[in-house]
């Protein structure tokens, strides 16, 4: 990469991470809620799959989430003496910088694969971020986009992930991975890849999907489109496969599995299969409108013969993706819950691989007819005001779409019951907590002792204290929190 590329990349990357962190930080930041919250902050499990636990293969984010809160609680406490506001910087940095290499890699595969200008592969790198937020703005406020999830621990398990996982897909489409005789290995190099490999894998199966299926279908292409049986590739493509076959036998012997067998499965994917058409028809209409005018430029060209075998290879690649992904999410879900598949973190990984088919429809038609750049500076422009319709225009990161000012407030007070009563040497204590309909969400009755568990593990309370949750409105009322039956 040549200086005045790093320059220029420089400021542009410098830009989006700082974007990101004003969001998730100030605009929609990561508050810790319900009861999985205060659980994963603190729970370390092993770093390898475990037969027959609750989330056997979920080792990514059952590992990163608590080490990423106790860096909040050593590195950054100390300076604000805030413990919850710790853990939201944190929590928005580590996000904001996996959406900000996510989009570095998109960059890198504008510039390498797709052979943009730097100043083309910048302007396509905007409108493809933009586009994670604009795809399901469809109201004025309580919108959801691609990065949303409903609280931190979704975070960590869906949306963090499928960033990995993507970013991984990119790179290994970007790179040359060959392999020879004569070829010098730096297994210290490789074993950096394994890992990652092996995270991205061993994380969440709505995420692991992602490149797994980019791999199935990049060996597919090989050996039966393309008849390229002797390429080195496809054995990484065929370890990944293994592995992930491996994670998901894992993930079938689990508790959550095993809680979640149902008789009914042809009725739950009928559902599933609605609840999407449901997503489908909230999509931003102006991102219909551009993508269809696009994709028609595209195949305008592709009837003009102006299509290279990259575009042509990817195009088909993708499409194979994109429907794979459908058919494997509605099973999923089906299995899983229904309307797991009206969640954008959820939908991540197939839009991702719909928007690289747009990205090259997009360079196609501005490599061959370059008036059309002229429009690219107001489209940017309009999708980004679009987006934006006032401080309110997303949902909270919280299930109980609350202020986040509301959440961190009632955390503060579930703190300072807490350590009053460890403070007053009692063995057993009532906290109070928001009335909330039934018992069990956010705060689960279960997870009564979560919250000084995590406060112990994390020093903040000199031992943990055995709990009992008490419903109290008088908590709502003094907070603002809104309570209906």
């Amino acid at each position: 990469m040549e200086k005045g590329e790093c320059k220029k990349i420089g400021i542009f990357i410098i830009a989006v991470f700082i974007s990101m962190c004003l969001f998730f930080i100030q605009v929609h930041p990561l508050v810790i809620w319900d009861t999985d919250d205060w659980l994963y902050i603190s729970y370390i499990r092993k770093a390898i799959p475990i037969w027959h636990n609750w989330n056997p293969s979920r080792v990514f984010p059952e590992i990163f989430m608590p080490m990423c809160a106790y860096l909040g609680i050593k590195c950054i406490m100390p300076i604000t003496n805030d413990y919850i506001f710790s853990l939201m910087i944190i929590f928005g940095i580590v996000l904001s910088g996996f959406i900000t290499i996510y989009v570095l890699s998109f960059y890198n595969l504008a510039r390498k694969k797709m052979r943009m200008s730097i100043g083309n592969a910048i302007m396509v790198s905007i409108l493809f971020l933009l586009l994670h937020f604009l795809i399901f703005r469809c109201g004025e406020n309580q919108n959801t986009y691609l990065f949303y999830s409903p609280d931190v621990t979704c975070y960590f398990y869906y949306v963090i992930p499928s960033l990995l996982n993507l970013t991984l897909v990119m790179i290994l489409e970007s790179k040359e991975l060959t392999f020879n005789s004569e070829t010098k290995v730096n297994w210290l190099k490789v074993g950096g890849w394994v890992l990652l490999i092996y995270l991205a894998i061993f994380s969440n199966l709505f995420s692991s999907y992602i490149i797994s299926i980019w791999a199935g279908s990049k060996l597919f292409y090989n050996l039966i489109i393309n008849k390229k049986i002797k390429n080195s590739k496809n054995i990484i493509y065929i370890l990944i496969l293994c592995a992930w076959i491996v994670s998901a036998i894992y993930e079938l012997s689990g508790g959550r599995a095993e809680n979640l067998k149902d008789d009914s499965f042809i009725n739950n994917v009928k559902q599933t299969i609605l609840y999407l058409k449901q997503m489908v028809g909230k999509a931003n209409r102006f991102l219909v409108l551009i993508s269809a005018i696009f994709v028609l430029g595209g195949i305008f060209c592709f009837i003009k013969k102006k299509w290279n075998d990259y575009e042509k290879k990817n195009v088909c690649i993708n499409i194979m993706c994109t429907i794979l992904s459908v058919i494997f999410l509605i099973l999923l879900s089906a299995k899983s819950q229904s309307d797991y598949i009206m969640r954008g973190d959820v939908l991540l990984g197939v839009s991702f691989f719909a928007f690289i088919i747009l990205m090259i429809n997009i360079n196609i038609i501005i490599r061959e007819y370059k008036i059309t750049l002229v429009i690219f500076p107001l489209l940017i422009v309009i999708a980004f005001f679009e987006i934006h319709s006032g401080p309110r225009t997303f949902a909270e990161s919280n299930v109980s779409g609350i202020d986040s000012i509301i959440c961190k407030n009632i955390d503060e007070d579930i703190i300072e019951q807490i350590m009053q009563a460890v403070n007053e040497g009692q063995e057993k204590m009532e906290l109070h907590i928001p009335k909330t309909p039934g018992d069990n969400w956010p705060f689960g009755t279960y997870g009564a002792n979560r919250f000084s568990y995590s406060l112990y593990e994390h020093g903040i309370i000199s031992r943990p204290i055995e709990t009992i949750m008490i419903q109290d409105v008088e908590i709502n009322i003094k907070y603002g929190m809104n309570y209906t039956e």
